[in-house]
């Protein structure tokens, strides 16, 4: 089985057949009461694998069959690429590229939505990354992608970008600037 941790300022109403629906109420407002509740929501998984789900975006279609294919490569952690849905209602799909270290010190966001992780792994990175003011997936995918990392090329998730949202907040991006400079600085990659 696997779990979608939902981050809610209100009571999470969302139902997801095939995957168990882990709420977590919190209302958050920069990038360290993000890390602090997405930290908090995945201590409550129970199942083997889980993913971050944002309570105003979406799934697929097909979202069971790509769920199925991130968990059967058997890496700790499988990501895809994504459909953004713009305010205006334009769309455009977000391409990722395989996993390396380096790509993904270089680009943010190469693991953004959908990112399926093994519970135990993400656990086990969680205890690893600093808290405060970082973006909190990119601490914990880098960490937990130092087990294995796997692209898988198909729209998995669908992110309804607003014109605001905490996205282009500036704590999330001072977040994101401290977190490739600490991916940077804890890289396993010998520079030479």
């Amino acid at each position: 089985m696997i779990s979608a941790v939902v981050l809610s300022a209100k009571e999470v109403e969302i139902a997801i057949p095939g995957v168990v629906v882990v709420p977590h109420v919190s209302v958050i407002q920069n990038a360290k009461e993000l890390l602090d509740a997405r930290l908090e929501a995945l201590k409550k998984v129970r199942s083997e694998w889980f993913f971050f789900l944002d309570d105003d975006d979406s799934l697929p279609d097909d979202y069971l069959k790509i769920l199925d294919r991130c968990v059967s490569v058997d890496t700790p952690l499988a990501y895809t690429d994504e459909l953004i849905t713009n305010a205006d209602g334009s769309l455009r799909v977000r391409k990722s590229a395989p996993y390396s270290e380096d790509a993904f010190i270089r680009n943010s966001t190469l693991i953004h939505h959908l990112a399926v992780c093994r519970t135990e792994a993400a656990l086990e990175a969680a205890a690893k990354i600093p808290r405060g003011t970082y973006a909190i997936e990119n601490l914990l995918f880098f960490e937990v992608a130092r087990q294995g990392a796997t692209y898988i090329p198909e729209i998995g998730y669908i992110w309804n970008r607003r014109k605001t949202g905490l996205n282009r907040g500036p704590s999330i991006v001072i977040g994101l600037v401290r977190s490739a400079c600490w991916a940077n600085r804890n890289r396993s990659i010998d520079r030479g």
